[in-house]
């Protein structure tokens, strides 16, 4: 009399293939710990990244062709009470800033970025190609009389694309030169990012003896080779 191998149900699948431990042994002929996952890894990695980082990447992508030198999430008053996004710099100490909406509900609960208005030359709201086509005619209120412009990514370049122009404003001297130096602050080595270590010389003769324990190592490999 022939076995009949039962074959196992999709019931006992996840979404992506994956069958729990206890389950998987009831595969006869697989190996224990195998998967074989539904989706690729191209697509895996679109799922992990949020789209307000995607956005970002892409201003940085955007501006830095024209020579720029983007920051992201950097603080342009005291204590961080405001906090651009994306802000980028030439050497002609031009400031552009980005404010990143990853949907209608992100712009519409957030309205500081017209406060970011005095502290740049020019002014883009970012977000995508859904998100712009259903504020499409909000927008076109809200940008009145501020000179904000607006950057959509296009879904078949992966670039972004000025849909919107915004309008150059001359900034105060002293508010350009206090953003430069919050920049110039933040791409150094800072208690930001760094720790206050302690630091010894080594003596003549602690230097002198590391030195021949190392000679002494050298020899006894040449002579076991």
């Amino acid at each position: 009399m022939a076995i009949v191998k039962k074959k196992p149900s999709s019931k006992d699948e996840d979404i992506f293939g994956y069958t729990s431990p206890r389950k998987r042994k009831r595969r006869k002929g697989k190996r224990r710990g195998s998967r074989t996952p539904l989706v690729s890894a191209k697509e895996a990695r679109t799922r992990n990244t949020s789209t307000a980082d995607t956005l970002k990447t892409a201003v940085c992508s955007y501006f830095l062709k024209g020579g720029y030198s983007c920051f992201q999430e950097l603080g342009v008053t005291s204590w961080g009470t405001l906090r651009a996004d994306v802000i980028c710099v030439n050497l002609r100490r031009r400031i552009v800033i980005c404010e990143v909406k990853s949907g209608p509900r992100d712009y519409r609960t957030d309205k500081k970025w017209r406060e970011y208005a005095k502290y740049c030359n020019r002014l883009y709201i970012v977000m995508c190609d859904r998100t712009f086509e259903k504020l499409k005619d909000q927008l076109k209120v809200d940008l009145k009389g501020t000179g904000a412009g607006v950057m959509v990514l296009n879904p078949t370049t992966g670039y972004l694309d000025i849909v919107i122009p915004c309008k150059k404003r001359e900034v105060d001297d002293e508010v350009s030169m206090n953003l430069i130096t919050r920049m110039a602050w933040r791409g150094g080595i800072s208690k930001r990012t760094n720790r206050r270590t302690r630091q010894y010389l080594r003596t003549d003769n602690e230097a002198q003896e590391d030195q021949e324990a190392e000679v002494g190592s050298s020899r006894r490999k040449r002579r076991t080779s």
